[in-house]
């Protein structure tokens, strides 16, 4: 159960949680899920200045919005909207743009509450680029809208015929390259195949066209620069550049372990955007100069979590039990379980998680001490959200829930 006190922290946001995770968690509040609450928890949690905004469903998964002012002790409810004919049956999450919340089938003011019919019916927004919603639907079509005074217009239609693109909605793991006033998306990214990019301000598709990637579980990694892109061959070590629009600018060999999805070294959350330079740096040296740093894991059973700051601090290592299986193989063939890492203030702790999904991995690390800082209540998590350095707030199955450091 939620504590008495509530949240009784700082309201800060630096980026970074505070050193207090590593004394343990505890549940500062709740918001009971509509009806009996949904055993398999979806939904989505996102910032809007100093408004939280959680998008939550019951058992019949009909989705139900609420704007939370989570700054005091206890929560304070803005207002609640269920937007008719939306549900969280699909994979694709809302997206906040300006002062909208836009998800398939409505759209809503995040001032009121009110919800619109959104004019782009069911199909899913992928991405807000170059000051255009790019919308998609199956494996078909793809539209790019754009705001007027008081309407979405629909600015271009494409055929895409492309691999299914679902895989990028949940995780909301959009890459893009190019400037701001002229994006490109990457809208697949098959191993066996081609890459294809899309647009944003024209609706152009083009397929970036390495060779297929090797071996019998072929996986190819991509990256997103501010100047172009980077596909790698996992099992081979190779690495092509690419210019924003898909022209081949390089190639060359890649030297540190690292691979997609299951990767043996990651990057921690960072305020830079990397240049095809950058990236290069990082898959030869291990160095991301745009990130906060580098996660790796090595040592018996792969046990001791390892952080490279970017910045000219020490690196600093911590022993994990090897039941939290935060990574799998033996001492020097390391395969994270995780994909994304957040490090704390002054290097004490270390979130990661893998996706957003309640049955995927997340963690709170002690860096200081070593160890995982266990809960069960952040296990069950999904769509954590650090709201602030001491609030994580997220959907579980009884609904919205909010942790926060113990004794804090």
């Amino acid at each position: 159960p939620p504590r008495e006190q509530g949240y009784t922290g700082w309201a800060q946001d630096s980026g970074h949680p505070a050193a207090a995770w590593a004394r343990g968690v505890d549940v500062a509040w709740r918001i009971d899920a509509p009806g009996e609450g949904n055993t398999r928890p979806r939904g989505r949690v996102l910032r809007h200045g100093s408004t939280v905004i959680a998008v939550d469903s019951g058992e019949d998964l009909a989705a139900r919005v609420t704007a939370i002012d989570a700054s005091g002790a206890q929560p304070v409810t803005l207002w609640t909207t269920n937007p008719s004919d939306t549900d969280l049956m699909s994979d694709a999450s809302p997206l906040v743009v300006g002062d909208e919340l836009v998800m398939p089938g409505a759209v809503i003011d995040l001032t009121t509450g009110s919800a619109s019919e959104a004019p782009w019916g069911r199909d899913d927004p992928l991405a807000y680029a170059s000051g255009v919603l790019v919308t998609c639907t199956g494996k078909e079509t793809c539209s790019g809208w754009t705001r007027t005074e008081a309407v979405w217009e629909r600015q271009w239609r494409v055929i895409t015929e492309q691999p299914d693109y679902r895989s990028l909605l949940w995780d909301r793991n959009v890459l893009r390259a190019g400037p701001e006033d002229d994006t490109w998306l990457l809208i697949s990214n098959d191993p066996q195949g081609e890459a294809s990019i899309l647009r944003a301000t024209t609706g152009e598709v083009r397929t970036i066209s390495p060779a297929p990637a090797k071996g019998a579980y072929a996986v190819r990694t991509a990256y997103g620069a501010s100047d172009g892109w980077v596909l790698v061959d996992v099992n081979t070590k190779e690495a092509v550049a690419f210019s924003p629009e898909g022209e081949q600018s390089g190639t060359f060999p890649v030297t540190e372990p690292v691979g997609s999805g299951s990767t043996t070294r990651t990057v921690t959350a960072g305020d830079g955007r990397p240049t095809v330079d950058g990236v290069k740096r990082f898959l030869t040296t291990g160095r991301a100069p745009w990130s906060d740093g580098t996660v790796w894991m090595d040592g018996k059973d792969c046990t001791t979590v390892n952080f490279a700051p970017s910045e000219d601090r020490k690196p600093v290592a911590a022993t994990v039990p090897k039941e939290a299986k935060l990574a799998n193989g033996s001492s020097g063939a390391c395969t994270l379980a995780f994909s994304h890492a957040v490090a704390g203030e002054g290097d004490s702790v270390l979130f990661v998680q893998q996706g957003v999904d309640s049955d995927r991995r997340k963690a709170l690390i002690d860096m200081s001490a070593g160890g995982v800082v266990e809960s069960k209540e952040l296990s069950g998590m999904a769509t954590p959200t650090w709201v602030y350095d001491d609030l994580i707030v997220g959907i579980d199955a009884t609904g919205i829930v909010a942790l926060t450091p113990k004794d804090a």
